[in-house]
């Protein structure tokens, strides 16, 4: 190992002993009244792993300050009698096992006995009672709201012991509320830079710890203020600074809308007014800035405020039963999201295009992945305010964005709060949420592709009454209402409302991550590789993506994968005989698609989803596509086909032919062809088989009926047997009435 290597760990290891050590310091600190220390981690994976609060808890000096110390880990819903009996068993192995201390070994047969005679009713009395003549140590892992601490803190005396209680927790705004005292403002600091740990608590005496004042602790320490009132408590989460920007820019319009609506006077007694959006579109700093106004303070005699879940649509309409009083708050427009940023870069509004014009470009990419959500552009602004101005720096940022969320401190609160967004999510729709790192950047992703997509990959649990696609619509609609995806076209034609959504860019990170982590989603593009073959369910190849067969068969364990979707540049070799559990291959798109490519796919078998939209280069479905048995949906819309096969009328689990629509149609593949010569490779894009079948199933036809093109495709005799058909769109009836009777037939 070389010294630099060993001078790096050497000098981590010393900052978490360092840390460690003041932690245990501030425990230990000399005061008899019960002090809540509150740590406060940004992810669950950082709470997960607080070695330094592990080390302080099992340090031999907590042992001979406290008479009892229990480590507890919250559960949901939150047990009070459960609660209490998991620190009495703790108390009591901790007791045990200190038997060589004089007065700790009869402590554990006192608790046992305590907790074998209490009654459930009785329980909290009698340890309250107990802990009343002892100094204690309670570590309370992973609280959620300010409501459970509200029901925990009432099981503890403040005995003047020199008791302490230390609070972990993802929510910001309980770590300020656990304290317990009226701040007119929380400073924060990081605990141990490598983390993303914060540290709050109660100034202690003057008598008790006079080092707190010389600032020689690496805590926060915030200076009491008289507690009898609980004005302006949320001034106390200053503590998310990092997400939000001190000048108000950009809301004005909101905050005078809402206000509006707090105001207005009507005969009801009570009202719920609702605000809801994503993280990080400023619904916090919003609100408390109303909070706080002259208007709202000198309305009501009293005021108060708690924490809640992030505020979705189905919470919003659930407490504001009148759609008058939610609130939905957007992304921020251009123009204030560009005069955030510069506010937030260079400290003052400038204008880009006359000061700074080479960073011009730059900045709309910037601004281009934040898309109007301003803890995006603040964090991000932030980040560049110190670092050089020039076009070099930012277009580092902007190329290896997903890289400095994950791994710089200072961009780690965009990851944090767009992470609560995902571990907020039931798990039936995280599996919806992940597959849509598939689809690249800036992608509208159409809400029927997905939701067929979606079926066909086995997204749905049976409901009953409904169908699959009528519940997984219902998950489209629920990530939206969550603003984990964004509505991109309202429909004028579908029932449904919306026809198409995207994902916000920082998000599709977070998606992109997470499936990546999880073995399910893997985009083959140029310059990125994977260290050893890795089993992912879902491959994408990517446009400017130029490697041979044997990196596509090597990179990924191809007889795992279930879907394939390719966004430009086929290749032959794409569709593999080791693709056996295959059910989903989208080919969707305008990009070198033609008919001999598409010659092996009877092989797969197991295929559900098959999309070959918008390839105006192909004219003919071959034969085979009657061996896949499984098919649910076929999408041929846009292409040249004007004619189904024969063999479709085997496939009796089919639910939606899609065709019509017809492309532009290429007459000039004569020319292409002869440009290629006689060349028959697999991998030249037009052969003289492909000009074939366009003049047989396709050109001919269409000069035959006299330049006219009927509109859809001709469906062969015996459709009907397809009772499992719910969409069959256009079809070409003008071959008779037997066609006609056959569609009538259908269920």
């Amino acid at each position: 190992m070389s010294s630099a290597t060993m001078s790096a760990a050497d000098d981590a290891r010393l900052r978490r002993h360092k840390a460690k050590m003041d932690l245990v310091e501030l425990i230990n600190c000399k005061d008899d009244a019960l002090h809540v220390i509150a740590l406060w981690a940004t992810s669950s994976s950082d709470l997960g792993e607080i070695t330094i609060l592990k080390s302080a808890y099992e340090d031999p000096m907590m042992n001979k300050n406290f008479d009892c110390c229990a480590w507890i880990t919250l559960t949901c819903p939150f047990s009070q009698t459960d609660f209490i009996r998991s620190i009495v068993r703790q108390i009591c192995v901790n007791s045990l096992q200190e038997t060589g201390e004089e007065g700790k070994a009869t402590i554990g047969a006192q608790v046992l006995k305590m907790m074998a005679a209490t009654k459930e009713d009785g329980l909290a009395c009698e340890f309250k009672r107990y802990l009343n003549d002892r100094s204690y140590l309670i570590v309370l892992n992973e609280i959620h709201s300010i409501e459970e601490w509200d029901c925990i803190k009432t099981c503890f005396p403040n005995n003047n012991k020199g008791s302490r209680i230390i609070v972990c927790t993802e929510q910001v705004e309980v770590a300020c509320l656990c304290i317990g005292a009226e701040d007119e403002a929380l400073v924060h600091k990081k605990l141990f830079a490598d983390q993303s740990l914060y540290a709050f608590y109660s100034k202690v005496s003057q008598e008790g710890r006079n080092s707190t004042e010389k600032g020689s602790f690496p805590f926060v320490v915030s200076t009491g203020v008289n507690s009898s009132t609980h004005k302006n408590i949320l001034t106390r989460t200053e503590t998310m600074a990092t997400l939000e920007e001190s000048r108000f820019i950009g809301r004005g319009k909101e905050k005078e809308e809402i206000i509006k609506l707090i105001s207005y006077k009507d005969l009801q007694l009570f009202r719920v007014i609702s605000l809801w959006g994503m993280g990080g579109i400023g619904k916090t700093t919003l609100v408390r800035d109303i909070y706080q106004s002259q208007e709202i303070s000198s309305m009501f005699d009293k005021r108060a405020c708690v924490t809640s879940p992030p505020r979705q649509e189905n919470i919003a309409k659930h407490c504001s039963k009148d759609e008058r009083n939610i609130y939905k708050l957007n992304h921020l427009g251009p123009d204030d999201a560009c005069a955030l940023f510069t506010e937030k870069v260079f400290k003052k509004t400038v204008n880009l295009d006359e000061q700074y014009p080479e960073l011009v470009e730059q900045a709309k990419l910037i601004l281009k992945k934040c898309r109007g959500l301003p803890l995006a552009i603040v964090t991000i602004g932030g980040f560049l305010a110190s670092q050089p101005k020039t076009a070099f720096e930012w277009r580092k940022l902007n190329e290896h964005i997903s890289a400095k969320l994950e791994k710089n401190p200072e961009l780690e609160t965009i990851k944090a709060v767009l992470m609560k967004s995902y571990d907020g999510l039931p798990y039936y729709l995280k599996a919806c949420f992940l597959y849509l790192a598939i689809f690249p950047e800036d992608q509208q992703i159409a809400r029927q592709r997905l939701v067929r997509r979606w079926i066909a990959e086995g997204y749905s649990s049976e409901v009953r009454g409904k169908s699959m696609e009528e519940i997984l619509d219902g998950y489209f609609k629920e990530l939206i209402s969550r603003s984990m995806i964004l509505p991109s076209q309202q429909s004028i034609f579908s029932r449904k409302g919306i026809d198409s959504c995207h994902v916000h860019d920082l998000i599709r990170e977070i998606a992109a991550s997470k499936s990546l982590d999880e073995n399910l989603v893997f985009t083959l593009e140029e310059g990125r590789r994977l260290n050893n073959q890795s089993t992912m369910r879902h491959l994408a190849v990517s446009g400017d993506w130029k490697g041979d067969q044997s990196e596509f068969e090597n990179i990924v364990d191809l007889s795992r994968v279930r879907s394939l979707t390719v966004f430009g540049n086929w290749r032959s070799f794409y569709i593999s005989d080791k693709m056996r559990l295959l059910r989903v291959l989208d080919l969707e798109g305008k990009w070198d698609l033609v008919d001999h490519h598409l010659e092996h796919i009877g092989k797969l078998v197991h295929l559900r989803y098959l999309s070959l939209r918008e390839h105006a280069d192909i004219f003919h479905l071959p034969n085979s596509l009657g061996n896949l048995r499984q098919l649910q949906t076929l999408d041929i819309s846009g292409t040249s086909i004007i004619k189904l096969p024969r063999t479709i009328i085997k496939l009796t689990k089919m639910q939606h032919i899609l065709a019509g629509d017809i492309g532009k149609r290429n007459f000039n593949i004569f020319d292409d062809a002869d440009e290629q010569g006689t060349c028959t490779s697999e991998e030249a894009q037009l052969n003289r088989r492909d000009v074939c079948t366009a003049f047989c199933c396709s050109i001919l036809p269409y000069y035959a009926a006299g330049g006219r093109y009927p509109g859809g495709v001709v469906v062969p005799r015996g459709i009907w047997k397809l009772k499992a058909l719910h969409t069959l769109r256009v079809v070409d009836i003008s071959g008779g009435k037997a066609a006609l009777e056959d569609i009538k037939s259908l269920p």
